[in-house]
């Protein structure tokens, strides 16, 4: 599947990172769309702790991500309850942010 491309050690790959982002963002888009949230609750978890760990670590993701509206896909995320995930998307979003004009 796509999200098997995402493993830790292709971190390291720029091209993968941007595959990888790719991926998750999609996954984060499909998920709120269907609001399926209960359903596939580690998987969204695994997606964003994913992508806040691209943002952090590779600087191109940044960009890439805005223009794939990260914003927009975990925005609907900050009304779930769970805190470790709340925390995750907080921080994506600031790192999203963070460099903006």
């Amino acid at each position: 599947t796509e999200t098997d491309r995402c493993s830790s050690s292709d971190l390291a790959d720029w091209q993968s990172s941007f595959e990888c982002s790719t991926v998750l963002l999609r996954l984060l888009k499909f998920n709120t769309s269907l609001h399926n949230y209960l359903l596939l609750q580690s998987v969204v978890h695994y997606a964003v702790t994913t992508l806040r760990n691209l943002l952090i670590h590779v600087e191109p993701v940044k960009a890439q991500a805005r223009a794939l509206d990260a914003v927009q896909a975990l925005s609907p995320l900050l009304l779930r309850t769970n805190p470790k995930l709340l925390a995750q998307v907080a921080d994506s979003l600031y790192f999203l942010l963070l460099g903006t004009k």
